[in-house]
């Protein structure tokens, strides 16, 4: 081997990443809230990109193939360290917890973060259903037909389930999504 095996350790000191998680959360909180709005924007777009890449690949090959393009948009925004909502879900609460920040400092970028994201996808639609129909003078790509499709699909699931045990789904699927992002923001530190 080219490492010795026994001087990678095989944990992490809890005390330690609560720590990472702390300074973290105030790097967050303390950007300029111009920076914070763009890196919102940014993310906001890369998952949209995703998003939209994953399944034109599910369309041209296969789900897997899909299923392996999505997360690339995560790890592009944690590897450009912008910022995404969910992500600060859970590192500023714990900073907040600790001290570090007010209730102030959370909510105001917890706001423009969440605006920020969603100019930023918002935006994207725009600028791929322009760009994916020529100008809106072209018939739907296969992509939009599939996009179209799977947001149908899990709309008339939901309403079969009726309106309370199908907002409870629709609930528990966006916790345990926001879940593994967070999980994936807390591998990244």
């Amino acid at each position: 081997f080219f490492f010795a095996l026994d001087a990678m350790p095989d944990w992490n000191d809890p005390s330690a990443v609560v720590s990472d998680i702390q300074k973290a959360g105030v790097k967050k909180a303390t950007l300029r809230w111009k920076d914070m709005f763009i890196r919102g924007v940014l993310s906001g777009a890369i998952l949209g990109f995703a998003t939209t890449l994953a399944f034109t690949a599910t369309v041209q090959s296969t789900h897997f193939a899909g299923s392996m393009i999505f997360p690339v948009g995560f790890v592009m925004i944690m590897l450009f360290s912008l910022e995404l909502v969910t992500g600060n879900f859970m590192i500023l609460p714990v900073t907040l917890q600790c001290g570090h920040i007010t209730a102030k400092d959370l909510v105001a970028s917890w706001s423009i973060v969440f605006i920020g994201n969603f100019l930023g996808a918002v935006l994207y639609a725009a600028l791929y259903a322009f760009t994916i129909s020529d100008g809106f003078t072209a018939a739907p790509a296969p992509v939009v037909f599939a996009l179209v499709h799977a947001t149908y699909a899990k709309t008339l699931h939901y309403a079969k389930l009726g309106a309370a045990r199908g907002f409870a789904a629709c609930f528990c699927k966006a916790v345990l999504c926001n879940w593994m992002v967070c999980m994936g923001v807390l591998c990244n530190m």
